[in-house]
């Protein structure tokens, strides 16, 4: 077979070659009606290769349509009872996840938000993340995402499928919570909690400015991993 040159390789014979990743990867698209259809047109989870993506979820109730009744408690609790109805449809579990990302419109909610996270993560806990927003879609409190394992794959025939596990791990060089795992790692990809300028030592933000913390924001990061 002739020789050619292959992504600057040279000297590669044609039967050789692989063919590209696309084209064992499949992209797959799932929804179930025990949660919201969502406000606009998208998949409520779409599995490539080994994760699984879901859309960040609203407190909405699938059957009205509507924000449910509350304050922020309520639809935290609504947020996560969605993420887990997609979850039972693909057949996995809670502690599939490995990554949760919280957006609140007031950081001060946290605390309530937590009370119901604790609930659906009763002993192991994933990585994540807490982002204060200046809004939400639907006037929402609180809107929830999560990213979720995906062991036997979107590759046909894979070798790996299925022997895939899943590691945590927590440094006493980095700030902990009881909430959150530090890292997850699964497959290819090791999922971080995000991480403030605490200093594991005192537990407490360090002193200066934008640039200090942003510098202790990346030391905490580099020990975690």
């Amino acid at each position: 077979m002739k020789a050619v040159t292959y992504q600057g390789i040279k000297d590669v014979k044609v039967h050789d070659v692989p063919p590209p990743v696309s084209g064992y990867n499949a992209v797959l698209a799932r929804n179930t009606e025990n949660a919201p259809k969502g406000i606009d047109p998208y998949s409520q989870t779409v599995a490539f290769s080994h994760y699984n993506n879901l859309s960040a979820q609203l407190p909405i109730d699938p059957k009205s349509g509507k924000l449910v009744a509350g304050g922020v408690k309520e639809q935290a609790e609504q947020c996560f009872k969605n993420i887990k109805a997609i979850v039972d449809s693909i057949d996995h579990v809670m502690s599939d996840v490995v990554r949760i990302t919280v957006f609140v419109k007031n950081i001060k909610d946290i605390d309530a938000v937590d009370e119901v996270y604790k609930t659906f993560f009763p002993s192991y806990v994933p990585t994540r993340t807490i982002v204060a927003v200046a809004a939400l879609p639907m006037d929402a409190l609180v809107q929830i995402e999560a990213l979720v394992s995906n062991g036997e794959g979107t590759i046909p025939n894979a070798p790996q499928a299925g022997d895939l596990i899943k590691l945590t791990n927590n440094t006493a060089n980095a700030p902990t919570s009881p909430l959150s795992t530090q890292a997850v790692a699964f497959s290819h990809y090791n999922n971080l909690s995000a991480q403030l300028p605490i200093d594991p030592k005192s537990g407490r933000v360090v002193a200066g400015g934008v640039k200090e913390q942003a510098g202790q924001c990346v030391w905490n990061c580099t020990f975690t991993v």
